[in-house]
């Protein structure tokens, strides 16, 4: 994944030294996220943190359009949306709760199926969203990632027709790294 990769990035490029600790789980909702914030293990390291990255979404959309990005009810899309838009806001006021001056950065979904005018339409349209409540966060910033993959060969960046390759990742953390930069400078 991206983490791997952004913490040789930020170690080779500066004279700090970073530990990226990742508490994503493969499959995770936005709402499995807002259960396991109640952990004492997270909570511990959001006391101790220097930056907190938020990368949570894909699988709340992928639920949404029927678990192929190809069959898509907009009633279900929105319905997922609201929840998923909550969801976020008490992602981030609770972090806030546990670390009140933590960096946070919350990276934006991404289609794999960039052909798809529609899910990109949606794509974008959960991103703004997520973009305006990021906003009225101090010291929240939305980094988006979907436009990482337009116009671009999907068998270069993807495993599959769902994840990232390796290729794939490392552009992601190298645009998280260089928002990451900029908040340092």
């Amino acid at each position: 994944g991206y983490i791997g990769q952004l913490q040789k990035k930020l170690n080779q490029q500066s004279n700090y030294t970073f530990t990226i600790r990742n508490f994503g789980i493969p499959g995770q909702e936005s709402g499995d996220l807002l259960k396991q914030l109640e952990s004492m293990k997270v909570n511990e390291t959001f006391n101790e943190a220097n930056w907190i990255i938020v990368y949570i979404g894909t699988n709340d959309l992928r639920t949404a359009t029927g678990g192929n990005f190809l069959t898509i009810s907009e009633e279900t899309i929105a319905e997922k949306k609201k929840l998923y838009t909550k969801n976020m806001k008490d992602i981030l006021l609770t972090i806030r709760d546990y670390n009140s001056s933590v960096p946070i950065m919350v990276v934006g979904l991404y289609n794999p199926f960039q052909q798809s005018n529609q899910l990109n339409e949606i794509v974008s349209d959960w991103d703004n969203s997520i973009q305006v409540i990021t906003e009225g966060h101090e010291n929240t910033h939305f980094i988006p990632t979907n436009d990482l993959f337009k116009d671009k060969e999907k068998e270069d960046y993807f495993s599959d027709a769902l994840h990232l390759n390796n290729e794939g990742y490392r552009m992601i953390a190298t645009r998280i790294g260089k928002h990451m930069e900029e908040e340092m400078e």
